[in-house]
């Protein structure tokens, strides 16, 4: 599927399937949107833009085994509530204000040695993290984002066969039957979205906050837990603190005034 310098543009539920690159942004294409696009079995990248500006890649999946996304220049290109699958390179640009929000990366390498102007409130898992980087703090410290964002397994429901549902021991949409169908895990993705980002459209109960991934704000999100629950955000995946260390960490269903007990193993 190619767009060749086209302007004021969408592109909304289209699937496509192998072949050399999934969908070509050619030329200066200008104030494109691409909302629920999928991309799998592309043998170069999935998503691909020449010169590109002001693009919203929104709710998109990137299914490898070839390259995610790759941009020779412009900018800027958004990419929210989106999933990276297996990709080489989830990422590859030269010199573009790139943003990932509210997205999930799963497999390959993140990028090159080139940063995002922003990425937060996202999941990554199983993808090699560059310059030398190994925690999310690492991460963190190298690029001056990625604030928000954490390193774990999204339990998606059956990410093989396409379905990014995250699992909820709550609820969730089960893409077969097109049921309510119940987890034994609950996913991170569940209510660690931007607290600023629409939540309404999303079932009760939903925590009163977006989800990460494909179904934030959705009406097939899967559901929220409806007891008090605390969730750690920050240096979940390990690492050596040492100086102040500042933590952070989800939590709802909390009364004001609950007490939190913090317990440091290790020392």
């Amino acid at each position: 599927f190619t767009l060749s310098s086209v302007e004021s543009a969408i592109v909304r539920n289209l699937t496509v399937v192998r072949g050399l690159r999934g969908v070509a942004l050619q030329g200066s294409n200008k104030n494109i949107l691409l909302e629920r696009v999928t991309a799998r079995g592309f043998s170069l990248t999935a998503f691909y833009s020449e010169f590109g500006t002001n693009l919203l890649f929104d709710r998109c999946v990137s299914f490898g085994p070839g390259g995610g996304f790759f941009s020779a220049g412009g900018g800027p290109c958004r990419w929210e509530r989106s999933v990276f699958w297996s990709n080489t390179t989830a990422f590859s640009f030269n010199l573009v204000n790139t943003s990932l929000s509210n997205s999930v990366v799963v497999g390959g390498t993140l990028c090159g040695s080139s940063g995002f102007t922003n990425a937060d409130f996202n999941v990554l898992w199983d993808v090699a993290l560059p310059g030398g980087a190994s925690t999310m703090a690492d991460l963190q410290a190298l690029s001056g984002v990625w604030s928000n964002s954490v390193i774990a397994d999204p339990d998606f429901a059956n990410a093989a066969e396409f379905d990014f549902h995250p699992r909820s021991i709550y609820g969730r949409f089960d893409l077969t039957t097109s049921t309510i169908v119940t987890d034994d895990v609950q996913s991170i993705l569940i209510d660690l979205g931007d607290p600023a980002g629409a939540f309404a459209n999303e079932p009760a109960p939903n925590g009163g906050r977006a989800d990460v991934g494909l179904f934030a704000d959705h009406a097939e999100a899967s559901r929220s837990a409806t007891g008090a629950w605390l969730q750690a955000r920050s240096h979940m995946d390990g690492g050596l603190l040492s100086g102040t260390v500042t933590f952070t960490w989800n939590a709802g269903n909390f009364t004001n005034g609950s007490l939190v007990r913090l317990q440091v193993a290790g020392i």
